[in-house]
């Protein structure tokens, strides 16, 4: 859509971040009030989260979920389901509502890295998943390992590739 916009929210730092930060950050993308942060004044229709990890849906992640919806703004969350290959849970892609994305390779089968099972909803490409594969996705990076360096390309590959294709199209 040409005429999208974007709302950039950073939850995750260079030392990761929390969930309480995820949690919050999904409210305040909705356009409903979070504590001590201005008011977001173009509050998202979908909301893309190319995160996640092991483990079942924290009530807390759950309730900052209903009370996005429950805005009346957000029409979709959508979320990675993971890159250990399993069918395990993964959060908050196991939430309520959310869109839980797996990934596909380019020629539409299921990636062995992918998440998979019944709490996935739908999958999109991903990547091939095989290093420095041109079936991966060209991503711009900073080629620092430990401090900051030079601005490059990688291939990369996961879900996290995967979800905001389906937000895209949600």
């Amino acid at each position: 859509d040409w005429n999208a916009r974007l709302v950039p929210v950073r939850v995750l730092g260079k030392c990761s971040g929390s969930d309480a930060d995820i949690a919050d950050a999904v409210v305040w993308a909705a356009g409903a009030s979070v504590p001590a942060a201005p008011v977001n004044a173009n509050p998202a229709h979908v909301i893309n989260m190319s995160l996640g990890g092991p483990g079942g849906c924290q009530s807390f992640m759950q309730e900052s979920i209903n009370l996005a919806f429950a805005h009346g703004v957000t029409r979709a969350i959508v979320a990675s389901a993971g890159n250990e290959g399993n069918s395990a849970v993964h959060s908050p892609s196991s939430c309520t509502g959310v869109i839980a994305v797996a990934a596909s390779t380019f020629a539409g089968n299921r990636t062995v890295y992918s998440n998979y099972g019944p709490r996935r909803d739908i999958a999109a490409p991903g990547g091939n998943g095989v290093s420095g594969s041109a079936y991966n996705f060209l991503v711009l990076t900073n080629l620092g390992k430990t401090v900051p360096a030079a601005e490059g390309t990688q291939y990369f590959a996961g879900t996290s590739f995967s979800a905001p294709l389906v937000s895209g199209v949600a």
